[in-house]
């Protein structure tokens, strides 16, 4: 006689096999023209703001840690970003951070490298 949970275990062992085949069915199918990789980032460089905008209450935050440029650098050479078109740069206030330029330097850099 079979045992309850022995029925439970046996079907999640079915189902987790049928979604691994359905899931290299659908990448083989598929995976030329849908990515599971982004194309897109909105990239937040801080989370400061010194407008003290009613709308957006980001300024009454405390900061905290950003990423260095190095970092930055480091994340997007990671391949899960290999197929960015866009990124975008926003925070808080981006303007606020001192080494903004070397951030951009950072992404068209890996912007160029990925083409």
């Amino acid at each position: 006689m079979l045992q309850p949970y022995s029925l439970i275990d046996d079907s999640i062992r079915k189902a987790q096999i049928a979604s691994s085949a359905l899931k290299s069915d659908l990448l083989s199918r598929f995976g030329e023209y849908y990515t599971l990789k982004p194309r897109v980032l909105n990239f937040l460089v801080n989370d400061i703001c010194n407008a003290g905008c009613t709308m957006c209450n980001i300024w009454e935050q405390e900061p905290e840690e950003t990423l260095t440029p190095d970092e930055i650098r480091s994340i997007l050479d990671d391949p899960l970003f290999e197929k960015l078109e866009y990124i975008g740069v926003s925070g808080g206030e981006p303007t606020l951070r001192p080494d903004l330029p070397e951030i951009f330097e950072v992404i068209a850099q890996s912007s160029e490298a990925s083409r």
